[in-house]
């Protein structure tokens, strides 16, 4: 194959009526490509074309309601090419039509004689540092290629232009050195006339994904497109934290996904600066969010808020206060049914009215007859359309949620806490749908299971917590196990107890440090960091296909890798003095299984009843696979108590 090997970018062009940006790549006369290529820097000049212009970083709008774009200084973009990727950045002194772009990326393009296979050069714009690109159907040569990144779900507005670094376009070069990018964004602007709105918020009246980070693709008209979700935000909020309220008369633009179908319309949610909110939906008939087209609401306070004809028609709630009383807890469900509210009997919490979502304007409040100081046990998870609820605000008075009070209500994706929330008891959140978590300054407890189960991807812990993997009895000498347990699409955790490469929780207990969760996600070999235990279920069902176990570890908890049933071979060192029953449960491609203790592990239980943990049983459904153990002590593990279980397994090491 003939190729040209090229190290450098040269011209960005961009349409509004084709939304076209055209990147041609080119060589400077010096470069010498060598064997693999040599980096080089270069420089990209880049410029905006045609009659008509979209938005981008900078933009003008002109007496005629067309449009200017303009090169902001120090705007950036990430080209990925030949397995590798790059940071350009502009070097223009200020806003204009043409830039030009530094940094350095080896670059290969080209086909064979008969022009057949070619290798393919993508774009991001905005450039972000953890932003991929991968090629499912081999390198270089894929058109079913996606670029993972992020549309952000909290954008700061810039009056008059789109956010900086929020108008994501993708683009791919085809049959000459030249990248077409198209924009992969819709979206709402608004405007006002008054001085006192700090924020917009825009969501589905169904609760659609607006955000989030997302897999970009093509399709074979070279349009961007969602290819898949990573991660996904319900709605988006704008704010002008420059100016700190919003100037009047000037436009603020929303960015949204491509094609965003909201089913039942949608809402805007506007904030003064003292706190008052009111909410617009929109007419049934807006329902559809086009790639590249942007609603327009000039005076959505003015026209439709503050006018009583509308605010009669349901279409407006006009002001009120954005947050609840403390006797009250707000509420939206997916088709704006009611959602009843169990009480436990043991807080002294009574309903004594309950409006329902579709009868306020989108939002459900229970209403108490004094303060709310605990949400009761189970107290939305007994209801039988617990699959509907989609979010929850919080009043301020609220300092505890008890057992299972939102489990199984999987459509729960968001959740306003309360300032002065101190506990979360266990199960309280398990099977939710929260996408990602940060746990509010204040909150003290974190029980086991809290969040079990959950489709989250990311989780913050605040500085305040002091007690995590207890139970409503807290027991400070060891967890009672993990707070996210079955938690399989964890990758990163944030904040206090988070270990240094975000994989997991590490907290202290009397016994020593144990590990309490883990954020397995995309990973197949792991180091266990330097603990003294694992608790229960920190690491069950993980697709780990090996762990490191550290020297000092001496328990292993109920469970805690119970169906791992990726790994193949398992060592435990020779400090385990500990493993709980069932620990390693339906391992069931384990091969083989090292015990380097000197003496014989006891048996152990987390005095957990809460769910079957048959006392033994350490490696059942493990394949039975040998397990070798110190040559000395071979009839010993045949013959002791409960290991009596594997005694045709045991084998000298």
């Amino acid at each position: 194959m003939n190729k040209r090997i090229l190290y450098g970018l040269a011209a960005i062009l961009v349409t509004a009526s084709c939304q076209t940006q055209e990147m041609l790549l080119s060589a400077p006369q010096d470069t010498d490509p060598g064997i693999n290529g040599v980096m080089k820097e270069m420089i990209i000049t880049a410029k905006t074309e045609g009659p008509s212009q979209d938005t981008r970083t900078s933009l003008v709008i002109e007496s005629d309601n067309s449009t200017k774009v303009l090169w902001t200084p120090g705007d950036e973009i990430k080209v990925f090419s030949a397995g590798e990727s790059a940071k350009f950045t502009a070097i223009n002194t200020e806003p204009s039509r043409k830039a030009k772009f530094r940094g350095t990326v080896s670059m290969i393009f080209g086909e064979d004689e008969a022009g057949g296979e070619k290798d393919y050069v993508w774009g991001l714009y905005p450039y972000r540092e953890d932003a991929t690109y991968s090629e499912p159907d081999g390198a270089g040569v894929s058109r079913t290629a996606v670029i993972t990144t992020t549309i952000p779900s909290v954008q700061e507005g810039k009056p008059g232009t789109f956010a900086d670094n929020v108008a994501t376009m993708i683009g791919r070069s085809e049959a000459s050195l030249l990248i077409s990018y198209k924009n992969a964004y819709s979206g709402v602007f608004v405007r006002f006339d008054r001085d006192d709105i700090v924020s917009v918020t825009l969501r589905g009246l169904h609760y659609e994904r607006l955000a989030g980070t997302v897999k970009l693709g093509l399709d074979s008209n070279q349009l961007p497109y969602v290819k898949d979700f990573v991660s996904g935000e319900r709605e988006i909020t704008i704010t002008d934290s420059v100016n700190g309220t919003f100037v009047p008369g000037e436009n603020y633009f929303l960015i949204t996904l491509p094609d965003v179908n909201l089913q039942e319309g949608y809402s805007l949610t506007v904030t003064r600066d003292d706190g008052m909110e009111a909410t617009f939906n929109s007419l049934p008939e807006v329902n559809k969010f086009i790639r590249n087209e942007f609603r327009h609401f000039k005076n959505p306070l003015d026209t439709y808020i503050e006018d009583e004809g509308n605010i009669e028609s349901g279409r407006s709630t006009g002001w009120h206060s954005s947050k609840p009383k403390d006797n009250e807890i707000w509420y939206r469900t997916l088709g704006g049914e009611e959602y009843s509210y169990a009480t436990d009997g043991k807080t002294g919490n009574e309903v004594i009215e309950n409006i329902a979502p579709n009868d306020n304007f989108g939002v459900g409040i229970i209403r108490f007859k004094n303060p709310v100081t605990k949400i009761d046990d189970n107290a939305f998870s007994r209801n039988s359309s617990s699959s509907t609820l989609t979010s929850v605000i919080l009043p301020s008075s609220v300092e505890t949620i008890g057992e299972e009070a939102f489990s199984g209500c999987s459509l729960l994706t968001d959740i306003t806490w309360s300032d002065n929330l101190k506990s979360i008891q266990p199960n309280a959140f398990s099977s939710c749908g929260f996408d990602r978590i940060s746990l509010p300054e204040g909150l003290e407890e974190l029980c086991y299971d809290a969040f079990g189960g959950c489709v989250l991807t990311e989780v913050t812990l605040p500085s305040s917590i002091v007690k995590i993997g207890g139970g409503p009895e807290y027991d400070s000498s060891a967890p009672v196990g993990s707070p996210f347990s079955m938690c399989l699409r964890l990758q990163k955790f944030n904040g206090k107890f988070a270990t240094p490469d975000n994989k997991a929780l590490v907290a202290p207990f009397d016994r020593g440090s144990y590990m309490v969760g883990f954020a397995s996600s995309g990973l197949e070999r792991y180091q266990i960091p330097e603990v003294y235990g694992i608790a229960v279920n920190t690491c069950t069902n993980t697709k780990i296909k090996e762990f490191i176990f550290p020297e000092c570890l001496t328990a292993i908890d109920d469970y805690a890798f119970g169906f791992c049933s990726y790994l193949t071979s398992l060592t435990l060192p020779a400090s385990l003095g500990y493993i709980g029953s069932a620990a390693f449960y339906g391992c069931s491609k384990l091969e083989s299984i090292t015990l380097q203790s000197r003496s014989i592990p006891e048996p152990t239980t987390s005095g957990r009843t809460d769910f079957w943990c048959p006392l033994g049983r350490f490696f059942d459904s493990t394949n039975n696979c040998p397990i070798y153990v110190p040559s000395n002590l071979v009839e010993q593990y045949k013959t002791a108590d409960i290991w009596t279980n594997y005694a045709s397994r045991f084998v000298s090491m």
